[in-house]
């Protein structure tokens, strides 16, 4: 339930954070956003794959 939470929240931050990139007026702060913005989709999406294919590791604690 957690992750879903989690990966829910990276899914509403990086799509909103669009919404920052467009009104920010210096053009490095508006890729410095996108970038960050795109980074978490794409992480978020890559963590979501390999938690459907079954691939997770556990801590060894």
């Amino acid at each position: 339930m957690l992750g879903r939470i989690y990966l829910g929240s990276i899914l509403v931050g990086g799509i909103t954070g669009f919404g920052v990139v467009i009104y920010t007026e210096s053009f490095i702060r508006q890729m410095g956003f996108a970038v960050l913005d795109i980074l978490w989709l794409i992480s978020g999406r890559k963590a979501y794959s390999t938690i459907r294919q079954g691939r997770l590791v556990t801590g060894s604690g």
